[in-house]
């Protein structure tokens, strides 16, 4: 049963960062891309490019045997894409 836990974790981890990270890709794709010529796209589009990155990129893969580690890894890709997101919306405001 344990393990079962571990997978629906990581399954619903996989989904949210999917989620955040995509969703911070739409918003950068549309603010610094869109002026060059290009069409915008919507969350549809930037959740399949975020998935086919991190199928590209590589999963990060932890090694401890707690899940201490994994939800650390976690909060830290989504907080570095929002990071990401809010120093892009710094420089599109400066722009």
């Amino acid at each position: 049963m344990k393990v079962f836990g571990t997978i629906v974790a990581g399954v619903l981890a996989f989904l949210l960062n999917t989620f955040v990270f995509g969703v911070v890709l739409m918003f950068m794709w549309n603010w610094f891309i869109v002026p060059l010529g290009v069409t915008k796209i919507g969350i549809w589009l930037a959740l399949g490019i975020s998935i086919t990155i991190k199928f590209f990129t590589g999963f990060e893969n932890t090694k401890e045997k707690d899940n201490s580690g994994f939800f650390m890894s976690l909060l830290s890709s989504i907080l570095s894409s929002l990071l990401i997101w809010g120093i892009g919306a710094i420089i599109q405001l400066l722009v």
